[in-house]
């Protein structure tokens, strides 16, 4: 929670500056407060029923978002964005309903077989929100949003509030040993596909939108596992760097006359050479170098790793 606020506030200031030369500042900032507000929901409420409330939120208020330089690529990514959420929170539904159908009426079923189905449903729906193969083409796709708001679902949305979500209902699915093996697989194959994608990508957004990805896939494959205090530690780190790296690559971007081509970089360093001293610090944070905080985090996690039946 306190990450959550301490980056939102942040990255709120840093929008006002951001978006000020732009058309209806103001709206913006709202839209960016109750996209913060959804995220609180999320983390905060302890009712399963009741947290459809910020997935819709979040859902409604990102298409917006993304829509709001209303040209033909943010209209098609803000459309295709919300088809996606759409079809989570029809997983999210079905799952709700099993779990009052499995309260009142036991006779049709075994008790064991609402419960697999339950965890399945659930399953799905934190795979397609956080866009988890083959639910993650949304994610590079929705970085035609302004940069501050690919900061916050980069960092507080997707990492912080969604992956926060499902620790919470960990000892839910540690029951059924498939389901854990198969979302393994599942994010052990995002981080690969991410990493292969980023090779051919020049887009500055999608780049840190695939990293991002890569990550998300490296959490999964933690939290799988079982490791559950030191992917929220990978987690906390992902999510502070993830931001500084985005707000940075916005003033790059500002100052090579909204350029997002990677092959322009080396004129960042001549125009903003701060930010990409930042940069610089970020990546070898997000690489894991050792003696840095990435490392103890990336470090632990492959070491536990390779010591339990997953290796």
């Amino acid at each position: 929670m306190r990450i959550v606020l301490i980056i939102s506030t942040i990255i709120i200031i840093y929008s006002y500056n951001y978006i000020s030369p732009y058309r209806k500042p103001y709206y913006f900032l709202w839209l960016t407060v109750l996209f913060v507000t959804s995220i609180i929901l999320v983390i905060v409420i302890p009712n399963l029923f009741f947290a459809i409330l910020g997935w819709d939120g979040l859902g409604l208020v990102s298409f917006f978002l993304i829509v709001y330089y209303q040209n033909q690529s943010s209209i098609v990514s803000g459309i295709f964005t919300l088809l996606i959420n759409r079809l989570g929170d029809r997983f999210f539904l079905l799952r709700l309903a099993l779990l009052f159908y499995e309260a009142i009426d036991y006779t049709h079923f075994s008790s064991l077989t609402p419960t697999l189905t339950c965890s399945v449903f659930l399953v799905l729906t934190f795979m397609t929100k956080r866009a988890i193969y083959p639910f993650s083409p949304w994610l590079p796709i929705a970085m035609a949003a302004p940069t501050p708001i690919s900061a916050l679902v980069h960092s507080s949305t997707l990492v912080t509030a969604g992956l926060y979500l499902i620790i919470r209902y960990s000892y839910f699915l540690y029951f059924y040993s498939r389901v854990m093996s198969c979302l393994f697989v599942a994010g052990l194959f995002t981080s690969f596909y991410a990493g292969f994608n980023s090779v051919l990508e020049i887009d500055f957004k999608k780049l840190i939108a695939l990293s991002t990805l890569r990550h998300l896939g490296f959490i999964v494959i933690a939290f799988s596992a079982g490791l559950l205090h030191l992917r929220f530690f990978h987690l906390l780190v992902h999510a502070l760097f993830k931001s500084l790296l985005f707000m940075c690559i916005g003033d790059i971007i500002t100052n090579l006359r909204h350029s997002q081509d990677s092959r322009y970089l080396s004129s960042g360093f001549i125009y903003t050479p701060f930010s990409c001293f930042t940069i610089s610090i970020s990546l070898v944070n997000l690489l894991g170098l050792p003696s840095l905080r990435g490392f103890f985090s990336k470090d632990l996690i492959l070491e536990t790793l390779s010591f339990s039946n997953f290796s």
